[in-house]
């Protein structure tokens, strides 16, 4: 009879406890522990058990059977991820195709997850972001507000077009048009 050490934190190397462990064992405990905490790619926890010593044959076995049985799913996990970050950041479409590619999740994946949003509602999330940062930068010369907001906007991945689009659209309902090369420049340097 083969007497078997729980493995209790992932932050272990291997030691005495770990060697007496099978692989597998320990692959699935990594993982289940990874889980526990939240969602994850499932290149995420193939990265896991990669830099814990865990053999490429041994984890895309045990990735496998996760994955068959639900555990792991990154179609979930994009579009949760997807309605998540849009609703706290409101991240534009192209921002969050890279922040799933740098998750390590699959190309087709991503496209799948994303082809449910339009171009109206990428428009409403680009102009509620202006809107919501207006108050901050109502006060400044319009160069340096467009700038900020430009930046804004920028930072979550949205296109310059629509980026200009939606500043002159938010000044002018907000009062403050000004002089339209302005924005223009901001978009498109010389």
């Amino acid at each position: 009879m083969t007497t078997v050490h729980a493995v209790t934190d992932d932050t272990q190397g291997t030691g005495d406890a770990d060697s007496l462990v099978p692989e597998d064992e320990r692959a699935r405990a990594i993982i289940l522990r990874q889980l526990a905490s939240s969602a994850r790619t499932r290149e995420h926890l193939r990265q896991k058990l990669a830099g814990k010593g865990i053999s490429a044959a041994v984890a895309r076995e045990v990735l496998d059977r996760f994955t068959e049985v639900g555990l792991i799913d990154d179609v979930t996990f994009a579009r949760d991820y997807i309605t998540s970050r849009r609703t706290a950041r409101g991240i534009s479409q192209r921002g969050l195709r890279q922040e799933l590619t740098r998750k390590g999740v699959p190309e087709d994946i991503i496209t799948e997850a994303l082809s449910a949003t339009t171009i109206d509602e990428e428009r409403e999330l680009a102009l509620a972001t202006v809107t919501k940062r207006w108050r901050s930068v109502a006060t400044l010369e319009p160069p340096a507000r467009r700038r900020r907001l430009a930046s804004a906007l920028a930072r979550r991945g949205f296109p310059p077009e629509l980026t200009y689009e939606v500043i002159r659209e938010v000044e002018a309902r907000m009062g403050a048009v000004g002089n339209d090369d302005e924005v223009t420049d901001l978009i498109e340097p010389d």
